[in-house]
């Protein structure tokens, strides 16, 4: 150490001395350099050389890294060393000041572009808002399928907690998934959804999405969908949410009879053990043999679940049966499609009990076997069975396979109905997956239109997602996964209008003889005869329009 340096090391002054960043100090190269005006620009982590400083040489200023403390003393400015290196250190304060400056200006700019950069973001559940969807005629339940992709535990906003509930389950999930679900459901006109990839006891975080619906919305969960405890099912549950006013009031029909009660019961499949004698019969499964759905434990082979609505003034029922087909086990998947039949009613008094399976069958997985990704599954060897076992039972499948049901375009989701009873023929997408992208696309100019065909094309999934959950995000994968589990889903909501055969007769009957032929018409059906046989035609081909 040189002498001007020990002599510094030993100055009380200098004792303990740690310079701070933008601190002005002497600096004294070795013993043979002299004593020079330096400011500490930045302090690191390393303990031996830790100083980046600004120099002032002769007459330049220059920057000198990896500097010790034992290289730098403190500044008197009462001293005469102060004084004649004074014209030094405002030289150095100035060159700094102008280089702070010039990185407030560089980073303002940089912070400017990024923010004309950022794609702006538009809550999906606002959007939905202006979207419109046929009205269903009233003696028509709207009957749903949603899988919400995992949702579980969800943290109340404080001016939601409406029953001090903070948290529920085994994690935290954005507010902003609990509007947009709920948006949905409101925005389809849905009266009853059966939901998929519910966590299992996630009761609280159902309930938030029916409250955000409406107060005459409730909630019932089943138990587990899988008893293999290394099963994915093992965590996930069914849930049904529905509109108690509508349903009761469809279900009680006209006169006296409408003033009973609504008892609500949900069951796992459990061959002829599933639910109780009264869900049985209602469900027309007779005593034959039922297939057994465990498929001997194996990996994706999730148990059917099933929901019943009866009315204890009209004995009319609702009986709502749901699936969540195995998605990477093809094999699996499979020996479901050809158990479904089993599911299914063997005789059905559609003029007491409306029926319907749907749910998540994960129809066109692209591993599907010996299918291509340009077939869809109904035109699969697979598919064509079980539309053949569907006919057997006297039931259709509604969900058109051209409609894309997930956010990525395929088509994963089914509705089984008796031929009696559906009222629409089709089922219906909510939101369609273009309509999806056209709202997006509205997000750059905030004009609120919502036409299609105009704007600038966003990714949804993007624009839909708060930036700061953007943030978070590395990959695109990443980004998905954020989507689908905090912000939304994978999937679309489903759904069709079905109404009790009587009913459906009943509503044939206020119509004119030119109004149910022009009905048979768009049915491509026969137009001649009566208006009896016009209503027996209509009736027969599957209830009201």
């Amino acid at each position: 150490m040189s002498t001007y340096l020990r002599s510094a090391a030993l100055n009380d002054s200098n004792i303990d001395f740690k310079p701070k960043t933008r601190e002005c100090v002497y600096y004294k190269e070795s013993r043979r350099h002299k004593t020079r005006a330096a400011i500490i620009v930045s302090v690191g982590r390393q303990s031996s050389t830790p100083y980046t400083l600004q120099v002032r040489r002769n007459g330049t200023v220059a920057e000198e890294k990896k500097v010790s403390r034992e290289l730098l003393k403190r500044v008197d400015p009462e001293a005469e060393e102060y004084r004649a290196l004074e014209e030094d250190f405002k030289v150095l304060a100035d060159v700094l000041a102008r280089k702070k400056k010039k990185k407030t200006k560089d980073e303002a700019e940089d912070s400017s572009a990024q923010a004309e950069s950022v794609v702006p973001y538009l809550p999906l559940h606002e959007a939905l808002k202006s979207e419109k969807v046929a009205k269903k005629k009233p003696q028509m339940l709207r009957i749903a399928t949603l899988n919400v992709c995992h949702l579980g535990g969800v943290h109340v906003p404080p001016d939601r907690d409406r029953d001090g509930v903070t948290t529920r389950g085994p994690k935290k999930l954005s507010w902003e998934k609990v509007l947009n679900l709920a948006a949905t459901v409101k925005g389809s006109l849905a009266d009853a959804v059966v939901l998929q990839e519910v966590d299992t006891g996630a009761q609280a975080a159902v309930s938030c999405v029916a409250r955000e619906i409406g107060p005459d919305w409730r909630v019932v969960l089943t138990g587990a969908t899988s008893n293999n405890p290394t099963s994915h099912g093992a965590k996930e549950c069914y849930a049904l949410i529905y509109n108690e006013s509508r349903v009761k009031e469809v279900l009680g029909g006209a006169g006296a009879a409408a003033e009973g009660s609504l008892r609500v019961q949900s069951f796992m499949y459990d061959r002829m053990n599933t639910g109780d004698s009264a869900f049985r019969s209602d469900a027309g499964w007779g005593n034959g043999n039922r297939a057994d759905f465990t498929f001997d434990g194996a990996s994706g082979a999730r148990l059917p679940g099933f929901f019943r609505i009866h009315h204890s003034g009209s004995e009319r029922s609702l009986v709502l049966g749901t699936i969540h087909a195995a998605f990477s086990n093809a094999e699996v998947r499979a020996l479901q499609f050809k158990a479904i039949k089993s599911l299914l009613p063997e005789t059905l008094d559609s003029g007491r009990v409306i029926f319907a399976l749907l749910g998540d069958f994960n129809s066109d997985a692209t591993n599907t076997r010996n299918m291509a990704s340009s077939v869809s599954f109904a035109d699969t060897a697979q598919g064509s069975a079980l539309a053949e076992d569907l006919k057997e039972r006297s039931f259709v499948n509604v969900s058109s396979p051209n409609n894309a049901t997930s956010i990525g375009g395929m088509h994963y989701d089914e509705v089984f109905v008796p031929s009696a009873v559906h009222g629409r023929r089709h089922a219906h997408v909510f939101p369609t997956r273009p309509r999806f992208e056209a709202l997006a696309a509205y997000a750059k100019n905030g004009s609120g239109d919502r036409g299609e065909g105009a704007g600038e094309q966003l990714d949804p999934k993007v624009v839909f997602t708060p930036v700061e959950m953007r943030s978070r995000n590395s990959s695109k994968t990443d980004e998905l996964t954020t989507f689908n589990s905090e912000v939304y889903t994978d999937h679309f909501l489903v759904f069709v209008d079905l109404e009790f055969k009587g009913d459906a007769e009943g509503s044939f009957s206020k119509m004119t003889v030119a109004e149910l032929r022009a009905e048979l018409k768009k049915r491509n059906q026969k137009v001649s005869g009566k208006k009896a046989e016009l209503i027996a035609r209509l009736t027969a081909e599957g209830g009201g329009d």
